[in-house]
């Protein structure tokens, strides 16, 4: 699930703050809209001991917020506490602020793997890929990966530790409301492989439009119909419900997330089919086991560039499997999620459903 606030302006139409009972509604919007499309509710009650319609608390400290960037915090902090990568909150900003070289966990320690050269020359930043990085802005890295966990929450902590060591150098205010905030540069101290300490001030580079405040908003008034009048009719009275269906995981720092290709090797006397061109959407074949011709299909996303032609392929290699094969396997591990209507298609499931042991 994606949820993302509907009451929000670009900063630069904005000149005050959201009023409070606007705070309050934005906020109960939020909820209810878990309310009546959250499906693991119940499951999160009990594994989590977080219920998300218990909001009294968090409506108190809505009241209490100082501005609208701490207003949209309490809204990244109020879906984070699911813990489900499925669901987060995002502002429409295209803000980012960026160090110019990235970070990932090795071991328990947070290592540099990537440096733009081009931002960074080696003359004046001689780290390497591979140095730990200990501190910034003098906050040790370990108080850091635990405050920005909340903003890329991944379900288990190990990945969402990875996805909060992204965030140390690259701040998105999508992701970060406070990003904003950020100074002109850091102070990041590197442990050598030596072990010698070296400190290095790194500008941020900094670009898109940051979103500073909300509001405020018009108080809208409903207008009474003339007589003879009628309601506009709206051009996709569908809309709405298709934003319901999408359902999408981020990037979590995983190989091969969203690939064509599986992430593992197939066994020996695989036979691929589709995979092979730039056309192909899915990767399938087949394989000889215990007597059985099984067959095999990857679907690595739900959101295909020409929905038809995938879902025309996809059915087309069913019917294969359909009269060819004894089995089915239906991939989607490291599926980066999409329309889930597109999984629901009645003729992609009418052909599977005469496939033995097939699950989409």
């Amino acid at each position: 699930m994606r949820l993302i606030g509907v009451c929000f302006l670009i900063a630069a139409s904005c000149f005050g703050q959201l009023a409070p009972e606007q705070r309050l509604a934005d906020f109960q919007q939020l909820a209810g809209l878990f309310d009546k499309n959250y499906a693991p509710y119940e499951w999160k009650l009990q594994t989590q001991k977080f219920d998300l319609l218990e909001i009294g608390l968090w409506l108190d400290r809505v009241k209490s917020v100082r501005n609208d960037l701490d207003f949209y915090d309490l809204m990244v902090q109020y879906a984070a506490s699911l813990n489900d990568a499925h669901a987060y909150y995002a502002l429409p900003s295209n803000f980012v602020a960026n160090l110019n070289f990235n970070c990932d966990i090795y071991d328990g320690k947070v290592l540099v793997e990537s440096i733009n050269r081009t931002r960074l020359p080696a003359d004046r930043y001689p780290f390497q890929i591979g140095w730990e990085v200990v501190s910034i802005d003098q906050t040790p890295v370990d108080e850091l990966l635990d405050t920005l966990s909340k903003y890329d929450i991944a379900a288990n902590s190990r990945s969402t530790r990875r996805g909060a060591a992204s965030l140390l150098t690259v701040r998105r205010q999508s992701l970060i409301p406070h990003a904003v905030d950020l100074g002109e540069t850091a102070m990041v101290t590197m442990l050598r492989p030596d072990g010698g300490r070296e400190t290095y001030e790194i500008p941020w580079t900094k670009s898109g439009l940051p979103l500073l405040n909300g509001g405020p908003l018009p108080v809208l008034a409903s207008v009474p119909l003339m007589a003879g009048e009628s309601l506009p009719q709206q051009e996709d009275y569908l809309a709405p419900l298709r934003a319901l269906r999408w359902s999408e995981v981020q990037n979590k720092a995983l190989v091969g997330v969203g690939s064509r290709t599986p992430v593992f090797t197939l066994p020996d006397g695989f036979d691929q089919r589709l995979g092979r061109v730039a056309a192909d959407v899915f990767f399938s074949g087949t394989l000889q086991a215990g007597g059985y011709r099984i067959g095999f299909i990857r679907i690595p996303s739900y959101l295909p560039n020409d929905m038809n032609a995938a879902l025309n392929q996809f059915m087309a290699e069913i019917k294969y499997f359909q009269q060819n094969t004894d089995g089915l396997v239906v991939d989607v591990m490291r599926n980066l999620g999409g329309d889930v209507g597109y999984c629901e298609c009645p003729g992609a499931i009418a052909h599977t459903a005469h496939v033995p042991h097939c699950r989409l």
